[in-house]
């Protein structure tokens, strides 16, 4: 089952809501005209690049059943908010930086560059699913744009002219990726749905007794259990598969992996 198939049940597990973030399109890009979309399901932060399918019309459409996904847990998300911080920093000094940085999962890597994978001099997110032997076997790219965003100024309803002021906003979508990363990590914390299930709780309370009382009337048992399949890989980066040396390389320390259904990778 797919991230955001809400309705329904796999492996005899419940109902798991799906929460969309934030959506990016970039369709004048220079090289890859692509969107990157954001959606939270299960605690982890799902990160999607669809390419764009359709030229011309009313509309841009982008293709996310075939597009490649990654999955960051908090560690993660907080890592990668980071660096795309020191980026968006090291970039308004001088838009030649070289740049490439990224954080691996056990089925891929989302990097932050340069435009190292799109021939250079473009800010890009890069999110490659990588298999067991270090070969990429699907890779998309996201150009984030700069200085799309404007304000309008001294509008004359009467004459129609104004003025615009684009470089306090060159950088809104830098800031919006770190605002969704920083707000999904804030998230996972539990502070704010903390309060929010007390204070909802005695209208949960009363639809479990509800439930409760049906299911006896039913005969059905609402204690039985349930069975679910997991997958479990190693991660390419945890396995020593990079072979550089000094500062480059990764680590390739010892890590352990968790079980992770095979919703999560989208697998099944």
């Amino acid at each position: 089952m797919a991230l955001g198939d809400n309705n329904t049940f796999n492996n005899n597990e419940p109902f798991r809501p799906v929460t969309y973030g934030y959506g990016m399109t970039n369709p004048d890009a220079k090289y890859e005209k692509t969107s990157l979309s954001f959606a939270i399901w299960k605690f982890m932060l799902k990160a999607t690049i669809a390419p764009k399918v359709n030229d011309g019309g009313n509309y841009d459409k982008y293709d996310k059943d075939n597009g490649v996904s990654i999955y960051l847990n908090v560690n993660k998300a907080i890592t990668l908010m980071k660096i795309l911080d020191e980026f968006k920093e090291l970039y308004q000094k001088d838009n030649k930086v070289k740049f490439n940085k990224g954080v691996a999962t056990n089925i891929g890597v989302i990097v932050v560059s340069n435009g190292e994978y799109v021939n250079g001099g473009v800010p890009t997110i890069t999110i490659a699913k990588v298999n067991e032997s270090g070969s990429v076997t699907q890779m998309l790219n996201y150009e984030i744009k700069i200085g799309s965003d404007f304000a309008v100024l001294n509008y004359d309803n009467k004459t129609g002219k104004y003025t615009t002021e684009t470089e306090p906003y060159a950088y809104n979508e830098f800031e919006l990726l770190h605002y969704q990363l920083e707000q999904y990590v804030l998230g996972q914390s539990g502070g704010i749905s903390g309060a929010c299930y007390d204070a909802v709780n005695f209208g949960i309370n009363k639809v479990r007794d509800d439930a409760r009382k049906i299911a006896e009337k039913l005969g059905v048992d609402l204690n039985a259990s349930s069975h679910r399949n997991n997958y479990s890989r190693t991660s390419y980066f945890n396995n020593g598969g990079n072979s550089g040396s000094g500062e480059s390389s990764y680590n390739t320390s010892s890590a352990t992996t968790r079980n992770t259904t095979l919703e999560e990778l989208e697998m099944a």
